[in-house]
């Protein structure tokens, strides 16, 4: 049976294997997301001006 320490030790493992997960996740969401507004930017520049973006804000 595992102490109480050993059980810490693992959560806190879990725990940052979690944050280490999220961070890369969000890292490759955010740079697929820029390249894919980049080249939107691009294609629609060749043809049509490029509106400006409108932000909403939703919370807060």
């Amino acid at each position: 049976m595992p102490s109480d320490l050993e059980e810490m030790a693992h959560g806190l493992r879990l725990a940052a294997v979690a944050v280490v997960s999220a961070v890369i996740t969000a890292v490759a969401v955010i740079g697929v997301g820029q390249v894919w507004v980049a080249r939107t930017a691009q294609s629609s520049s060749a043809t049509a001006p490029v509106e400006q973006a409108v932000l909403v804000r939703t919370a807060g």
